[in-house]
């Protein structure tokens, strides 16, 4: 209940009794005898999750979700608190890794928050797409509660690969509330109110606004958010349904630019990202106590945002005349020319939009010492982006050398998902084991040729074999399915130069643009295969010592595929081949000087990363001095995060240029390994004085151990690519045979010519693994 501390306790009933529990909730509140203001390990569930309380977040004064992780175990705060930069919710990880942030769930109130309409590639540092949310537009105060899941999920539970963080929000009668933060590079303002309406439910209103700097004595880059929550609670059919509608407005404006004291040509150049944004959401739960249907529920949710990024940048290209590329089709035409500096001007329009639909069942079955906790449901996810994308004010004086694209034209993604979970409880003499299994299965884009699905079994189990001792086993496969980013990627273009001459002291440029389709009809969802063991150890003093071991690992995360090679041909006129006639360009198009082959890399989405996490969490309530009120915690962890890719290394030849480069070395996946290992801890200290309502506490963390190492195999190659002679516009894969050491043999020339006229019968297909006579992955 809202303001109230939550009360824990075993109650049996009999059957054919009148027997009535009474139930004493104490308010919520610093004068309490015993106050919770760090991350609580999960005491009676059995996913390996923290839970953090009101009390919690009052006490840490956070002002955004990103401030709440330092909680967890592990977790590190190395900075204070800042609004500036994106925060990021990730799971287990030592690293920056963008597949573990995306593959994060924030569920709001029974909502799923999702990043997979975000399109806004182009924003920068303000950028989040292919990531996860941002944790800065999500404020703290008007939490009731969060749970974060470290470990394996229940199946309820979806869309999802590394962890889930599940927010509940305040609901019913509260007292107003006013609060004023101010802190070095951040001042923050916010109000709430619950108003009891009677007999037409309870209504609360929450607004919440802050301001961030990365440095208070200058305005280079600052941070706007403003909040509005109203959410409506009410009972109906005497109260065996209850019904909660939501409504959120946000407004947010990262500005990144000059300090008003830099020169007027300086002060002109900025970037700016605003978020516009309207969330709407109903929930209901309703109790029809059937022998099938003891309780249903359901949530509806609906989100809408204007993301708006602009750049003003001056800009100094590398090259004397540089061209610019911006045809959208197969085509062959003469190119602008950029000058030597200029201010280019640009952004991207993006406006996300997502439907969500959840329905499901709880009932029990069984009898006396072994009764079913059964869950089933359905879940329907619909999410687009309806905006212009990027786009570049002046053509000629482009930001970024990129096509503009519609957002419009890429198709809905649209997720189907069903999902069943039993949790029991067997008593085995005086032990007790407890089980919690479930199955999800999801089907993303159905009766579309890109249509992909995913199974994922999931177990919780845990032994009691005396009371205070508990052993936890788990197992899970959590699947995160590809967003529009990855399923539908803008198109590839190949620009090639057909003219480059200065006439007259004039420059032309000519090029010839290839389209290509990027799109993987084999793309599949990024899976993370879950185990952890641990044990739980509760003493009579009220001690608690909880360590977890875990090991996830992850083979087909989002990333670029780039073992696939094309050699298109261009046709070229030397200048001397090119004359200007009544101000235009003239050549012959039947006679060009000379026709080359281009070695190009077609990069493709795919499921080409790779991770691999393991270690151990502990999470200990050290006790409580009754007589002074002091407590103490430790929670700390080590982990050790292994990512490579599963991509070839591809590398010119010793000696040879580029621009006439036909041939590159291949050498062997997973060439390049990151390894992380840190082992840190923190100790808090938490001294409470009721009679005054006053909390304080310390932090001490430190990193006992850290290692971070690029690992690199001999740099042997394992084969070529280059331009296949017996079918034009294809290239072939000749391996080389395994030796100790090729290199020396690889730097003359002469073997490289020898190479090309390799006997054709040893050429592999690089996608099909054989020799099957066409071009590879074309």
């Amino acid at each position: 209940m809202l303001g109230y501390e939550t009360v824990s306790l075993t109650v049996e009933l009999k059957a054919e009794t009148e027997d009535s529990v009474r139930i004493a909730m104490m308010p919520s509140s610093f004068a309490m005898k015993e106050v919770v203001v760090v991350a609580e390990n999960n005491k009676s569930g059995l996913s390996t999750s923290s839970s953090i309380g009101r009390q919690a977040l009052d006490h840490l004064q956070a002002t955004s979700l990103k401030d709440v992780l330092q909680l967890l175990p592990g977790n590190f705060l190395g900075s204070n608190p800042s609004l500036i930069s994106t925060g990021q919710f990730r799971n287990r990880t030592l690293e920056a890794d963008n597949n573990n942030a995306f593959g994060g769930s924030i569920v709001v109130d029974g909502i799923p928050l999702s990043n997979n309409a975000n399109l806004n590639v182009e924003a920068g540092a303000f950028s989040t797409a292919g990531k996860g949310i941002d944790l800065r537009g999500i404020g703290t105060d008007n939490i009731e509660s969060i749970e974060v899941i470290r470990g394996i999920a229940s199946a309820r539970y979806g869309d999802m690969s590394s962890g889930t963080m599940l927010i509940k929000s305040k609901v019913g009668r509260t007292p107003g509330r006013v609060l004023a933060r101010i802190m070095p590079g951040i001042q923050q303002l916010y109000a709430d109110k619950g108003f009891d309406l009677g007999r037409a439910g309870t209504l609360n209103l929450s607004a919440d606004y802050a301001h961030g700097k990365s440095d208070p004595r200058y305005a280079t880059d600052t941070y706007n958010r403003g909040l509005l929550s109203l959410i409506h609670s009410k009972n109906l059919a005497d109260g065996r349904w209850a019904v909660t509608t939501r409504l959120g407005l946000k407004l947010i404006r990262d500005w990144s630019g000059a300090d008003p004291g830099e020169p007027e040509l300086v002060r002109g150049m900025y970037a700016q990202s605003r978020q516009y944004g309207i969330t709407f959401s109903h929930s209901g739960r309703f109790g029809a106590d059937r022998l099938l249907m003891r309780s249903l529920h359901y949530d509806i949710g609906f989100s809408y945002s204007r993301d708006d990024d602009y750049q003003v940048k001056m800009l100094a290209p590398a090259a004397h005349n540089a061209p610019v590329f911006n045809a959208t089709g197969n085509s062959t035409q003469q190119a602008a020319i950029l000058p030597s500096q200029y201010v280019g001007r640009g952004g991207t329009e993006g406006r996300p939009i997502s439907f969500y639909v959840q329905l499901g069942d709880d009932f029990y079955l069984g009898q006396e010492g072994f009764l079913h906790r059964i869950a089933i449901g359905a879940e329907l996810r619909s999410e687009g982006n309806l905006g212009r994308g990027f786009y570049n004010e002046n053509p000629n004086l482009p930001l970024a050398q990129l096509r503009s694209r519609s957002f419009r034209d890429i198709p809905f993604l649209t997720q189907f998902s069903l999902y069943g979970e039993d949790q029991f409880d067997l008593k085995i003499g005086k032990t007790q084991l407890k089980v919690q299994a479930g199955l999800r299965w999801t089907l993303a884009q159905p009766g579309r040729t890109e249509s992909l699905s995913s199974v994922m079994p999931r177990i919780n189990a845990a032994y009691l074999p005396t009371r205070g001792l508990r052993f936890r086993f788990g197992y899970g496969i959590s699947a995160k399915m590809p967003g529009l980013l990855y399923l539908y990627p803008d198109p590839g273009y190949l620009d090639m130069q057909n003219i480059s001459a200065t006439i007259d002291g004039t420059p032309y440029v000519v090029y010839t643009t290839r389209v290509y389709d990027l799109t993987n009809k084999q793309l599949k969802p990024m899976k993370n295969r879950k185990f952890e063991a641990g044990a739980d150890v509760t003493l009579h003093n009220g001690m608690r010592f909880s360590v977890t071991a875990f090991h996830e690992r992850v083979n087909d995360g989002f990333g670029t595929l780039t073992d696939e090679w094309i050699a298109p041909t261009v046709a070229r006129w030397a200048s001397s081949a090119v004359s200007v006639e009544d101000g235009k360009l003239a050549y012959d198009p039947q006679n060009p000087t000379s026709i080359d082959t281009v070695l190009h890399r077609i990069d493709r989405p795919g499921n080409c990363r790779r991770s691999v996490s393991r270690g151990i969490e502990y999470d200990f309530e050290l006790g409580r001095i009754e007589a002074t009120g002091t407590s103490f915690y430790l929670n700390g962890s080590y982990i050790v995060t292994r990512n490579n890719s599963s991509n070839k290394i591809y590398n010119t030849p010793v000696g040879s240029t580029t621009i006439e480069q036909k041939t590159m070395v291949v050498y062997p996946e997973g060439s390049s390994t990151s390894v992380d290992r840190r082992y840190s801890t923190a100790l808090r200290i938490v001294q409470h004085i009721p009679s005054i309502r006053f909390v304080v506490s310390a932090t001490v963390q430190a990193i006992f151990y850290e290692y971070n190492r690029t690992i690199n195999i001999p740099e042997i190659p394992v084969g070529y690519v280059t331009v296949d002679r017996n079918h034009p516009g294809a290239t072939v894969y000749v391996p080389l045979p395994r030796r100790s050491s090729p290199i020396p043999r690889l730097v003359s020339r002469g073997l490289w010519s020898r190479i090309r006229s390799t006997n054709r019968r040893s050429a592999t297909c690089l996608k099909h693994g054989r020799r099957c006579g066409r071009s590879i992955c074309a």
